[in-house]
C-alpha cells in the first residue's frame, strides 16, 4: 500500500428512507444506556452513527473530529426561525446554541471522551469529500495520528421546501443518513478495513484523469454520484480502465452525503479485497470531486 495512504480502522453509520420514522431516543438509550436530553435528530444521528466506529478499538483522547453536512441542522434552525420570526418570541437558549451545526461536536467529544480539535467542514457540495480532504491534509502535514470523519444529513418538512434546499428532483427518493470513518496513522490495536488513498477536487474530467491514472491499480472499481454527467462518466471509465462498481446496498435516497453509504458498502464487503474504489461526484459548476479508497 502507498505509504501516503491513510488506514481506515472502522466505518459505521445509519440511514433511513423518507417513509421510515426511526425512534432516535430509543436508539440513544440503547447506545449510551441513558437518554441525552434536549438534542434533536441531527445530534442524535451523529452520536448513533459514530458509536461503532469509536468503539471498534480504544480511541486515543487526542483524536481530531472532522464533521460535515450537506445542509446542516435545519430542523432546529427552522424551529428557532419560526419562534423568533413567525411567533415573535425569544428562542429557547439550547435550541439557539444548537443552530450552529458544530454543536454536535460538543456532544461527540463529551460522550466519547474525545480531547482533540473539532472542525465542522462547511460546504453545500462535496461535503463528506471535503471532510476527508481536511483530515487527510492534517494527518499528512500536521502529523495528526487519529481522526474521526463523519457526516449527518436529516430530512425536514415540508417536502417541497426540503427538495429545493437539497437540490432533489421531484421524483427522486429522499433519505437521511449519518456516516462515520475512523482514520489512524499508527493504530496497532485494530487491523485496517481499508485505506484512504486520495481525495481531491478537479476543474474537469481531463485533470481528474491525469491526476488519478498513475494511482490506480489493475483492479479498480469506479462509481458516480447522482449529479455526474453521463458523458464525463463514460470518458473516465474508458480512459481509466476501471469497471463500474455495483453496490450491495445502494443509498436509500437523495441527501448531501449519501456517498458515505457507498464507502461503507465497499469497505465492509468480503469480495472486494485487493481492489480500489474511485467515487466521483459533480457540482453545479461542473467541477468534480474524487475519493479513492483501497483494500489489501
Amino acid at each position: 500500500m502507498d505509504r501516503k495512504a491513510i488506514p481506515i480502522i472502522a466505518a459505521s453509520g445509519i440511514e433511513y428512507p423518507a417513509n421510515e420514522e426511526p425512534d432516535f431516543k430509543a436508539q440513544i438509550k440503547q447506545v449510551f444506556g441513558k437518554q441525552i436530553r434536549r438534542i434533536g435528530p441531527f445530534i442524535q444521528m451523529a452520536l448513533i452513527g459514530a458509536a461503532d466506529s469509536v468503539r471498534a478499538a480504544p480511541l486515543p483522547e487526542a483524536t481530531n473530529v472532522y464533521f460535515t453536512s450537506g445542509s446542516g441542522d435545519m430542523d432546529v434552525t427552522i424551529d428557532v426561525l419560526h419562534r423568533t420570526v413567525r411567533d415573535r418570541q425569544i428562542p429557547k437558549p439550547l435550541s439557539f446554541v444548537n443552530t450552529v451545526s458544530n454543536a454536535a461536536c460538543f456532544y461527540l467529544t463529551k460522550y466519547f471522551s474525545i480531547g482533540g480539535s473539532t472542525s465542522f467542514v462547511s460546504t453545500r457540495e462535496f461535503a463528506l469529500e471535503s471532510a476527508f480532504f481536511q483530515a487527510m491534509t492534517d494527518m499528512s502535514v500536521l502529523d495528526v495520528e487519529t481522526a474521526l470523519v463523519g457526516s449527518v444529513d436529516i430530512l425536514t418538512t415540508p417536502d417541497t421546501t426540503h427538495r429545493t434546499r437539497v437540490g432533489s428532483a421531484p421524483a427522486e427518493e429522499l433519505a437521511q443518513g449519518s456516516h462515520w470513518f475512523r482514520l489512524a496513522r499508527s493504530d496497532t490495536s485494530a487491523t485496517p478495513i481499508g485505506y484512504l488513498v486520495d481525495t481531491s477536487i478537479f476543474k474537469d474530467a481531463g485533470s481528474l484523469i491525469d491526476h488519478l491514472k498513475p494511482l490506480l491499480s489493475a483492479n479498480c472499481f469506479i462509481t458516480f454520484g447522482n449529479r455526474a454527467d453521463s458523458s464525463n462518466s463514460q470518458k473516465m471509465i474508458n480512459e481509466l480502465g476501471a469497471q463500474e462498481y455495483q453496490a450491495q446496498k445502494q443509498p436509500a435516497g437523495h441527501y448531501g452525503t449519501n456517498c458515505g453509504q457507498i464507502f461503507r458498502d465497499y469497505l465492509h464487503r468480503e469480495d472486494t479485497s485487493a481492489s480500489q474504489l474511485l467515487y466521483v461526484q459533480q457540482n453545479e459548476q461542473g467541477h468534480l470531486s474524487a475519493v479513492l479508497l483501497a483494500k489489501d
